[in-house]
This record gives structure tokens, C-alpha cells and sequence, in this order.
């Protein structure tokens, strides 16, 4: 059954000093993310063939994707009915490990939904589009919750361990495409970036004696952190035909410069000891005073380089190949350690017929994220594939209407990804209830989404 919790025992005030998790966590990023850069497909071109669109992008994601894209837009065009259902398994075998040898192993599954694409894209003169849009190409909600029961030489004691972090990064972008020649077209991008976090984290342990219920250590840290990160970079992109069936495009974006962060962390942390026979016992604890960080000029991410070639097979059939690779960057200041990343997309689409599509791809979303040693920090390279489907229909306007007939489309993807990943477990000590230590292990994560998205052109 479990420990009882001691009762009646006086108070001692005491500092603590980094006492349990409390100094761990102070400047921590989001421990064991699912996903990286790319783990949400925006737009409908994107979600069916694996992200691998930038030299063929013609539709409201080119905002995003490829600037450069908007140039070959014919007719205005709304997308405002993308949504992204993701459903995340994570698996850590030894999530919760003793010195003894005995663990627990947690297993826990997530689910979100998020808007991936509103955009707009209008079509201003002959070779000419400007472009408007609201992505999320990530979002996480996580909540996990598990113990170790332990039980050695007649002692016999309890941890617990309960994570809740909910994050989500809204961007908006504004582009411009222009279409230089009829095989030639250059675009560019302003691309601003709002990510909320919130992260809680509590760690009890109770430790006592079979043969005398009444001896007890206790001991508890909590934790509750909330940071907000504006930002903004620059993109630009470029497609051009280097023969009748094959496009070739190059895109660019500039390093992400916070403008903006504010960073709320508190905690508490305490430990109590009870004796038996009535005799006194004590609690000693401390409530960390709420910290506060405001504004802040850093750099978040070095910048990206991509480039992608197409071949043309018919009308509305293509297969496309890119990659992309990311510099590495360490700014103490704002907690940023990445390392150089290279990614890799591979799609198709074919045309059934004048109604309908189908898309399929291959894609690489490794993390760029160097390894912690912060306890339940996480990374991991996700690999996957896609499979999309897409139906259309036109309908003629009449005489004198601004164009001659709308387009409806409705798109259905589904997209898998699996990562073996690293995390920080925790390693206990039942001698010593109220120290932590980290143990490296594996993280498994399975990953799967069904992007629903409708469009119009008009």
C-alpha cells in the first residue's frame, strides 16, 4: 500500500539550494520534444508528397515553402480549412531507474490538433502575387505521469513523477512573387514567429521501513514554467526551368533574431522526516521567488539553405527531390545549442484524372537540437513518408463575372514518422530520497498525422 504521509511535525525554515530539480530547469527548453523543424506539413501540395515542394509549390503555401512560387499563381486563392491531427506514442524503457537495478518504464501517447495553413494569396498583375499566411509547423501537448515502487533490505519506497508541457509556434508570413521570364521566377519573404510554452514538473519520493511504517523521509520539488518568443526572419526563393521538364529552385532564409521573450519560472521544493513513537519530527522546505526575464536581442536559429529539382512528366505529374541544411549555433543567452543538420525530401505527384491526385513521399526531420544532460531532456531524428489524396472541381462563372470559373479542392493526407531518439532518465537512490541523477537511454516515438485541407480559386 502506499507510504502514509507524515503528520504533526514541526517546521524548520531552510535555504535549499538547487535542491532536487529546481536549478535544472531555470533557462531548460521543452525536455523530450516530439518532432523538429518540419514535424507539421503546411499546405496541401506539401502534406501529400512529403514536404518536397519547393520547386514545384504553386499554390498559398509557396508563402512558406518557396516565395518564388507565388510568381506562377494564375488566379487568387484561399486556403483556410487545413487542419493537423497528430497522434504521438512515446516510449522510454527505463524511464525511472534505481541504483538497485529495478525500473519503470514509460509509455505515454499525445494528441494534437492545430489549423496548419490560412492563407491568401492574391494575384496583382500578370506575373505578379503577394501572399498572406498563418502556419503552425509545430505544436506539442504532453502529459505523463509515472512511478517506481522499490523495495530492498525491509525498506520500501515511492517516486513519482508527473510532466505537463503544452507548446505551440504560430508564424506568419507575407511574400512576394514575381515571374522574372516564363521559365524564370524570384520571390521574397518576411516571416515572423510567436511561440508560447508551458511547462510544469513535480517530483515526490517517499522513503520508509517496512518494520516501522512511522520512519519516513519525504521529500517534493515542483516546478511551473512559462516563456513567449517573438521573432522574425527573412526568406527568399528562386525556380527557374533549365529545360522543358526539369525546375530547378534554391531557397534561403535568414538567421531568426528574437525581438522578444518574456520567461515566468517558480517552484517549490521541501522535505519532511517523521519518527516513530510519537517523537518529533521536522519539515524543511523553500518557495522559489517567482524570476521574471523580459525582452531580449538574440539569435535562435543560424539560417537555412535549401535546394530542390523537379522533373516534369506530364501535365500535373512530377517527382521532386530536395534538401536542406541548417548551420550550427550556440547563444548561451537565450539557451540555444544546435548543430549542423541536413535534411532530405523526396515526393510525387500524379494526376489521375482532370478531378483528381495522389502524392507520396519520403522525408528526413532531424533534430537539430544538441543533447542535454538535463534530466527528461530529449531529442531525436524523425524519418517517414506520406500519402495524399486530392479531389477538384471547377465550375464556370458567368459573363462579366473577375474570373471565369472557381476551383474547389479538398485534400486528405496521412503522414507517419518513427524516431529512435536519447533521453535524460531519471536515476534514483533509495539511501538517498531527495538527490536526482540522469542516466542516459533510448526514447522511441511514433508519430501519426491526418492533415485535412480545402481550397479555392478564384
Amino acid at each position: 500500500m502506499p507510504l502514509p504521509i507524515p503528520v504533526g511535525c514541526r517546521f524548520l525554515p531552510l535555504r535549499i539550494g538547487g535542491y532536487l530539480m529546481l536549478g535544472w530547469y531555470a533557462t531548460a527548453s521543452l525536455p523530450a520534444r516530439a518532432g523538429n523543424d518540419d514535424e507539421i506539413f503546411v499546405g496541401n501540395q506539401a502534406a501529400m508528397s512529403g514536404g518536397a515542394v519547393s520547386a514545384t509549390v504553386s499554390d498559398s503555401s509557396a508563402t512558406w515553402y518557396n516565395p518564388a512560387g507565388l510568381g506562377s499563381v494564375g488566379q487568387d486563392e484561399i486556403d483556410v480549412s487545413g487542419t493537423c491531427y497528430t497522434l504521438r506514442a512515446y516510449s522510454a524503457p527505463r524511464f525511472i531507474a534505481s541504483t538497485t537495478g529495478q525500473a519503470d518504464a514509460a509509455s505515454v501517447v499525445e494528441f494534437v490538433a492545430v489549423p496548419a495553413q490560412i492563407a491568401y494569396v492574391r494575384r496583382m498583375l500578370p506575373g505578379l502575387s503577394l501572399g498572406l499566411g498563418y502556419f503552425v509547423p509545430q505544436a506539442s501537448n504532453l502529459v505523463l505521469r509515472e512511478s517506481l515502487r522499490l523495495h530492498d533490505n525491509g525498506r520500501e519506497s515511492d517516486w513519482q513523477v508527473a510532466l505537463n508541457q503544452v507548446r505551440v509556434q504560430h508564424t506568419a508570413a507575407i511574400g512576394l512573387g514575381l515571374q522574372l521570364a516564363p521559365r524564370v521566377r524570384l520571390g521574397f519573404s518576411l516571416v515572423g514567429t510567436y511561440q508560447d510554452e508551458i511547462q510544469s514538473l513535480s517530483v515526490v519520493a517517499v522513503q520508509g521501513a517496512e518494520a516501522a511504517p512511522l520512519q519516513q523521509r519525504f521529500s517534493a520539488s515542483t516546478l511551473l514554467a512559462t516563456a513567449s518568443r517573438l521573432g522574425l526572419e527573412a526568406g527568399a526563393g528562386f525556380q527557374i526551368e533549365v529545360a522543358p521538364a526539369w525546375r530547378l529552385a534554391l531557397t534561403v532564409r535568414s538567421a531568426r533574431v528574437q525581438l522578444y521573450q518574456l520567461l515566468h519560472i517558480s517552484g517549490a521544493a521541501g522535505r519532511a522526516s517523521a519518527e516513530q513513537d510519537g517523537a518529533e519530527g521536522m519539515i524543511q522546505g523553500e518557495i522559489v521567488e517567482p524570476s521574471q526575464q523580459g525582452a531580449r536581442f538574440d539569435i535562435l536559429r543560424a539560417g537555412r539553405l535549401g535546394v530542390g529539382v523537379a522533373r516534369l512528366v506530364g501535365d500535373g505529374d512530377w517527382v521532386s527531390l530536395e534538401a536542406d541544411v541548417q548551420p550550427g549555433i550556440d547563444t548561451a543567452s537565450a539557451d540555444v545549442q544546435r548543430q549542423p543538420v541536413l535534411n532530405v525530401r523526396l515526393g510525387v505527384h500524379h494526376r489521375v484524372s482532370e478531378s483528381m491526385a495522389i502524392g507520396a513521399g519520403l522525408f528526413s526531420d532531424r533534430s537539430p537540437d544538441r543533447p542535454a544532460t538535463r534530466p527528461l531532456s530529449g531529442s531525436g531524428d524523425f524519418y517517414g513518408g506520406s500519402l495524399g489524396w486530392e479531389h477538384s472541381s471547377r465550375h464556370r462563372l458567368g459573363e462579366g463575372e473577375r474570373a471565369d470559373a472557381l476551383s474547389f479542392s479538398s485534400t486528405l493526407a496521412l503522414r507517419y514518422a518513427f524516431s529512435r531518439g536519447r533521453l535524460y532518465n531519471l536515476a534514483v537512490d533509495p539511501d538517498s530520497p531527495d538527490e536526482l541523477a540522469t542516466r542516459r537511454g533510448p526514447l522511441l516515438v511514433h508519430e501519426l498525422g491526418l492533415y485535412v485541407g480545402g481550397g479555392l480559386e478564384f
